[in-house]
């Protein structure tokens, strides 16, 4: 027999291709027909392979390279279902049939048919291998009952297994049957006691249904067995927090920590959930989160994603020069997720740093150009600085987002006050008005606003008003107090505008301007020595205005 002959009896079953080996023009169009379909010409392929089956109308073979064929070239599997059922019905035991009926049909929408040609074909073979695909089929065709009754009768013949016993558990729990799925996961933990992930698996089901409890006993008794278990040890510490249970979970924290066994990914694992924990709840993390990051820090010093969770934590410790140095550190080292950048720039700008915040907006610019919060960032640092560039920062900030209405009241907000820094003081109040239309309660905002009316002496009454409420709604922030007492300083009412900037001066916040100020309102209340007084303190505090100095050597307010 001809090498390529034999290998096409291989192909298509010796048994299907009832073609005598002596009848070389049904063997001609077959072999051409294969040479195509190898060759991707499925057409000239279909119209050899009909010419083979006109020869020998009873090849189970030929009817299944037919309907390959077909498939391959019109891309319908409905046209091709015809040849592969008259293939089975020449050849009822042939797998690869069988195989093919249930692709044609679930490929043209029929997966009850499908499933129900599998089904065929395991009662023909017994293979237990057909049961995984057929349940897969059943699961499609939303027969679950059918498809666990096909893993049961799959771990009849193999015994307990993952696939059996995981696709299961997931068919329970849709079906809202989670004690089911439970068993399941126990089935797996005394199959094989040894196998860390499934009693990970199983200690994650159990806590999630209110079975914490249940879940530290199993995975206890693992993790006593086997001390290098670190995802188990790392779960359990998940499961003492969730019962509860804080000295079990500091006890465990500590342990793991220092036992040099358990790998750095596991460690930073832990880092990272407190990280989470604490930052979705927004509070401080106790002691010993505090003990782990440091101690993983002296561990990896040079780990970029150990320091950046342990920035997360320092920050919210309100560590914040700890957690700007994991921060910028990170990014060294190759973070370069956009939150970090965010939390880099905003600690800088909370920590007065306009310089360093410039730096990294530039770099962060690099990787996200379009991202208007960075933008918005960038504009705060160069408002800080006065620099004219914090217009064109802000106004790209609301070009990138022009639809989120609580973004875009902050961005006006801090627009106004770079136009009033630039002296455009009608665009000024439009960007205020903005934001004040759609958040009346912005208080920064108002504040600023109502500085700027009492400057220009304009809608005084308004911005007197709009300034108590800032005071009365923020009574110890002393910006506020030194706005009113501003507005009231423009409308003369000297008298009133002392008890404001006293009160604003109390305040550990006060700045060098403020005595500054406060020097003014005393001067116009007849009170020059006392006036020049605080002018004098204003600038030993750092005022270095050129107005300020004429103000202390002649004694007068111009």
């Amino acid at each position: 027999m001809p090498l390529k002959l034999l290998g096409l009896f291989l192909l298509c079953g010796a048994a299907a291709f009832a073609q005598k080996a002596e009848d070389k023009s049904g063997e001609y169009y077959f072999i051409e027909g294969e040479r195509f379909f190898i060759l991707g010409d499925y057409k000239k392929a279909r119209h050899f392979f009909d010419q083979a089956a006109a020869e020998n109308p009873h090849s189970g073979g030929i009817q299944y390279k037919l309907a390959e064929t077909v498939w391959k070239e019109k891309n319908n599997a409905k046209e091709a279902i015809p040849n592969i059922e008259k293939a089975i019905s020449l050849d009822k035991k042939n797998e690869s049939y069988y195989q093919l009926a249930a692709q044609l049909y679930s490929a043209s929408g029929d997966t009850g048919k499908a499933a129900e040609t599998l089904e065929k074909l395991y009662k023909e073979t017994r293979d237990k291998n057909h049961l995984f695909e057929l349940a897969a089929y059943y699961i499609a065709d939303k027969k679950t009952a059918q498809a666990i009754d096909a893993y049961d009768k799959a771990e009849e013949t193999m015994g307990v297994n993952e696939t059996s016993s995981l696709e299961k558990m997931r068919l329970y729990f849709a079906n809202a049957n989670p004690q089911k799925a439970i068993a399941e996961a126990e089935k797996l933990c005394r199959e094989f006691p040894d196998n860390e992930e499934y009693f990970v698996i199983t200690g994650k089901t159990l806590a999630y249904h209110n079975q914490a409890a249940k879940a530290a006993q199993l995975l206890e008794n693992f993790a006593a067995r086997t001390p290098l278990a670190g995802d188990v040890r790392l779960m359990l510490i998940g499961i003492y927090n969730q019962l509860g249970q804080s000295q079990k979970e500091e006890t465990a924290v500590h342990a793991l920590a220092s036992d040099a066994s358990i790998s750095r990914a596991v460690k930073r694992r832990l880092l990272k959930s407190y990280a989470d924990i604490y930052s979705k709840k927004g509070i401080a993390p106790p002691p010993f989160v505090v003990a782990l990051c440091q101690k993983l820090l002296q561990q990896f010093p040079n780990d970029a994603l150990i320091q950046q969770a342990a920035g997360d934590l320092q920050m919210l410790s309100s560590h914040s020069g700890e957690a700007l140095n994991s921060y910028t550190d990170a990014i060294k080292r190759g973070v370069t997720t956009y939150d970090i950048w965010e939390k880099t720039l905003t600690l800088q700008l909370k920590m007065g740093l306009p310089d360093s915040a410039l730096y990294y907006s530039e770099k962060a610019m690099e990787l996200y150009p379009n991202m208007a919060s960075l933008h918005f960032l960038t504009g705060q640092a160069q408002l800080m600085k006065k620099d004219p560039a914090a217009i064109r920062s802000f106004e790209r900030a609301l070009r990138l987002n022009p639809d989120e209405a609580y973004f875009s009241c902050l961005v006006n907000g801090r627009l106004g006050e770079a136009y009033q820094q630039a002296n455009d003081f009608a665009k000024a109040e439009k960007s205020y008005e903005k934001t004040l239309n759609c958040s009346p309660a912005h208080y920064q905002a108002m504040s600023n606003y109502c500085l700027l009316l009492a400057l220009r002496k304009s809608n005084l009454d308004k911005a007197a008003k709009w300034a108590a409420q800032c005071v009365k709604d923020n009574p110890k922030e002393s910006s506020f107090l030194d706005t009113y007492s501003a507005v009231l300083f423009a409308q003369e009412k000297f008298e009133e505008a002392r008890k404001q900037m006293e009160q604003a001066i109390r305040q550990d916040s006060a700045s060098a301007n403020y005595f500054e100020r406060y020097g003014d309102i005393l001067f116009k209340l007849n009170r020059v020595d006392e006036a020049v007084a605080n002018w004098q303190k204003s600038k030993t505090l750092g005022n270095r205005s050129p107005d300020l100095e004429k103000k202390i050597i002649d004694r007068k307010l111009f």
